[in-house]
C-alpha cells in the first residue's frame, strides 16, 4: 500500500471519528430538549386532567352527585347496565323477540332511568310525538327536550339498543309483525314514565292498542310534511318500507293508509315543511300551553 492510499484512509477515519463525536454530542442535546419537552407535556396533561375533574365535580355538585373516591368498588351506571343487557340479550338470542324485549326493557327501565329534572314552569311532564318517517320527530323531539327541561326517548332506538339489533336487521330477519310487537312493549313501559319527551316510529299508531295507550297517557303531537320533502329526509338512510321502483308514490300511499290513525291519535297538529326546527318548537311549546288551558 502506498503512502498516498495510507494517507487517506487516515484521513477518512479521523474525519468519522470527529464526525461521530459531534454527532453524539447533538444527540445528547437532542435527547435532553426531546425529555424537556416530555416533561412539559406530561405537566400539561395533569393539569388538563385536574380542570376535568374540577369542571365534571363543580358540573356534579349542582346535581348533588359525588365522584367516587378511590378504593370504593364502582356502582353500576346506566352504561354498565346497558351493557349488562347487551351480554343477557346475546346469550338469549334464541328466545321469543317479544319476551326479551320485555325482560330487558324491563331491567333498564328500573334502574337506569332516575332523571334530574329542572324546576322550570312547563305545560306538561309527557308528551309523544307522532307522524310519518321523516317528519322531524327525532330532532324536533330532542330540541322539545332541551327547551322544557324535560328527558327524550326514541322509541326506535330503545328497540336498536335491547335486541342488539338495527330496525331495518329486524325487518329482514324476523318481519315487521315482531317489530310493531316491540313497539307495543316500549309504549307501555313509557307510559311509566313522567318528565319525558317519547319519539315514536311512523307506524307506532297504526295499532289500536298503541294509539289508546298514548291517548291516555297525555298530549300527541302530530308532525306533518310532504311526500316530497320526507323522501329528502330520508333517502339516505335505509327505509325498509321504502326499498322500492317509486319511493316518492309508495310515501304517498302509506301516508294515505295511515291518515285516519294519525288523524285519530292527534292532540296537536303542526307542520314541518320547509321550517327551522327552533320554530316548529316554539308553535309546539305555544299550542302545548293552549291544550292544558282545555283540560
Amino acid at each position: 500500500m502506498s503512502k498516498r492510499t495510507s494517507g487517506r484512509s487516515h484521513s477518512r477515519r479521523q474525519s468519522k471519528h470527529q464526525g461521530n463525536k459531534h454527532q453524539g454530542k447533538h444527540s445528547k442535546r437532542y435527547s435532553s430538549k426531546v425529555k424537556h419537552k416530555r416533561a412539559k407535556v406530561r405537566a400539561l396533561q395533569l393539569n388538563v386532567r385536574e380542570l376535568r375533574q374540577d369542571y365534571r365535580q363543580a358540573e356534579l355538585d349542582q346535581q348533588n352527585i359525588r365522584v367516587r373516591p378511590a378504593g370504593q368498588p364502582k356502582q353500576r351506571t346506566q352504561q354498565t347496565v346497558r351493557l349488562a343487557v347487551s351480554a343477557q340479550v346475546s346469550e338469549r338470542q334464541t328466545e321469543q323477540p317479544a319476551s326479551l324485549l320485555r325482560a330487558a326493557s324491563s331491567q333498564v327501565a328500573s334502574e337506569t332511568h332516575k332523571p334530574h329534572i329542572i324546576a322550570i314552569d312547563r305545560p306538561v311532564t309527557w308528551i309523544v310525538l307522532a307522524g310519518f318517517m321523516g317528519a322531524g320527530k327525532s330532532r324536533i323531539g330532542w330540541e322539545l327536550s332541551r327547551r322544557l327541561g324535560l328527558n327524550f326517548i326514541d322509541t326506535d332506538k330503545v328497540i336498536e339498543r335491547v335486541s342488539c339489533l338495527p330496525v331495518a336487521d329486524i325487518f329482514e330477519h324476523y318481519g315487521e309483525a315482531v317489530f310493531r310487537n316491540y313497539e307495543t312493549e316500549v309504549v307501555r313501559r313509557c307510559l311509566r314514565l313522567d318528565y319525558v319527551v317519547v319519539s315514536t316510529g311512523g307506524g307506532t299508531v297504526v295499532r289500536d292498542i298503541n294509539r289508546s295507550m298514548l291517548k291516555s297517557r297525555g298530549p300527541v303531537v302530530l308532525l306533518s310534511a310532504s311526500a316530497e320533502t320526507t323522501y329528502q329526509r330520508t333517502r339516505r338512510h335505509k327505509r325498509p318500507l321504502l326499498e322500492c321502483d317509486d319511493p316518492v308514490q309508495r310515501i304517498k300511499d302509506l301516508m294515505s293508509a295511515r291518515k285516519a290513525a294519525y288523524e285519530d291519535v292527534a292532540s296537536i297538529r303542526v307542520s314541518t315543511d320547509g321550517r327551522p326546527s327552533e320554530e316548529v318548537v316554539e308553535e309546539i311549546v305555544t299550542k302545548l300551553w293552549a291544550w292544558r288551558e282545555t283540560r
